[in-house]
């Protein structure tokens, strides 16, 4: 029972349904007919009210999950991803809160999905750290209602998740690629070849004086019988 309670939540429109009812009771003080109307009207939200928790509780619910990389890059958009599964037979809105890390200082994380019966969906939002450390993820919340919507069920799912932060390898596997592809003089680096100076295998030439005696050939100065 407790948990029941802790996780049901009303919506707007019930407070809205009651203040009117609240209001014909007090009109009927002065005109009769009212009365009874008000009484019609309250059976009525009481009524819904009931199916909508029927509804919402009866049976798995949906699941949820929270997806984060084994690490962060630091300074760099890390990707955080959700997936929802829908295991009610019709199709519900459900509103995702998120609880961040601390050190991201944003507690107004929310999301809101429509969601078809027995489907799957989710979505991807992006993180950006600026200080190393450990970051610790807090529960992710789900809020699920009908098409009545007078009733929130409220799903608790992922528990704490830790995930530390560590310099930005992003950024080191980023001028790594270049590097590999030869394209570092997008990024304003340049290979300079000081010539007559290389020890690279570019050519053979005879040798003249005044070249560097450490760059002689010896097998191309064996097969040709001069210093080459």
């Amino acid at each position: 029972m407790l948990s029941f309670l802790k996780s049901l939540y009303l919506h707007q429109r019930v407070f809205c349904a009651l203040f009117t009812i609240s209001a014909l009771f007090l009109l009927s003080y002065w005109l009769t007919p009212l009365y009874l109307i008000a009484w019609w009207s309250l059976w009525a939200v009481c009524i819904l009210f009931l199916m909508d928790c029927v509804a919402l509780y009866k049976g798995k619910g949906i699941n949820a999950e929270r997806r984060l990389p084994e690490k962060f890059s630091n300074s760099d958009e890390n990707p955080v991803s959700i997936s929802i599964i829908n295991h009610y037979s019709f199709n519900v809105t459900i509103e995702v809160v998120d609880e961040l890390p601390i050190q991201f200082q944003k507690r107004d994380f929310q999301k809101y999905l429509e969601v078809a019966a027995k489907k799957t969906t989710g979505f991807e939002y992006s993180v950006r750290p600026v200080d190393r450390g450990e970051y610790v993820f807090g529960n992710l919340n789900c809020y699920v209602s009908s098409k009545l919507k007078l009733v929130k069920r409220r799903f608790t799912l992922n528990k704490e998740h830790t995930v530390k932060v560590y310099p930005s390898f992003i950024q080191m596997k980023h001028y790594d690629f270049l590097a590999i592809d030869n394209r570092l003089a997008l990024s304003g680096l340049k290979k300079i070849r000081r010539i007559g100076h290389t020890m690279e295998f570019e050519q053979i030439k005879d040798y003249v004086v005044g070249d560097d005696v450490r760059t002689i050939n010896w097998k191309a100065t064996a097969k040709r019988g001069s210093l080459m």
